[in-house]
């Protein structure tokens, strides 16, 4: 399909959104947990550290949570191309953490105002190609295997703001101009209500010479 004939995406907020997660076998805490701990190894680094580390870390870190939660659950992983999946048990789905911009966690934002704030390579292009095919069962497979690129990948995308973060979770499809831009569905994620502790004022916007390696950004804000 060309990039210009996406429909909108569906997005779903609120109620729908906590449904449509648990559709998922998702909650809002466990994605905000999974930041929040990315957050904390964030804030280590020290102006002695490289311009990308902080950035590096939030990205790898966030990751490296969402999968400790989830593996404790029957999930898998796979770091296959440098993307870093965590693998629902029945392989309908992954998901892996990937800095955003644009207007990420509103929901009436329309493709191509919101992306993968990175550009990137022909991994995530042949990742998005699978992402547009009908939903099919893939199993018995293995984490390094080729066949890991068939499961329909969802990025948890988040956005500092004034400040603050956005945070929405959402299945790509198309890139232009080597950044992921287009949807196909977005459920915006709200702050769990106790919280978490504001982010560091350290620039993690830097990005490195890698086009594969997302950017992140680093304090928090319910979705709108």
């Amino acid at each position: 399909m060309e990039p210009e004939s996406w429909p909108e995406p569906i997005c779903h907020v609120g109620a729908a959104a906590e449904e449509r997660l648990r559709q998922l076998d998702v909650t809002p805490e466990e994605l905000w947990r999974a930041l929040h701990e990315g957050l904390a190894e964030a804030r280590t680094c020290t102006e002695l550290d490289g311009d990308a580390t902080a950035g590096f870390l939030m990205w790898s870190r966030s990751n490296r949570n969402f999968r400790e939660q989830k593996i404790a659950q029957g999930w898998g992983f796979s770091n296959r191309n440098q993307i870093l999946r965590c693998i629902h048990p029945s392989y309908d789905f992954a998901i892996t953490v990937m800095s955003g911009s644009g207007r990420i966690g509103e929901s009436r934002a329309k493709n191509g105002e919101i992306k993968a704030k990175n550009p990137k390579g022909k991994a995530i292009k042949k990742m998005l190609e699978y992402n547009q095919l009908p939903l099919f069962r893939v199993s018995g497979i293995e984490d390094r295997s080729p066949a890991v690129d068939l499961v329909p990948t969802w990025f948890l995308l988040f956005k500092r703001e004034k400040g603050e973060i956005r945070c929405e979770l959402s299945m790509p499809v198309e890139m232009t101009g080597g950044y992921v831009d287009k949807f196909s569905e977005r459920i915006l994620v709200s702050l769990p209500e106790e919280g978490f502790p504001n982010g560091i004022h350290d620039d993690l916007d830097k990005p490195d010479d890698s086009p594969e390696s997302p950017e992140v950004q680093v304090e928090f804000r319910r979705a709108v």
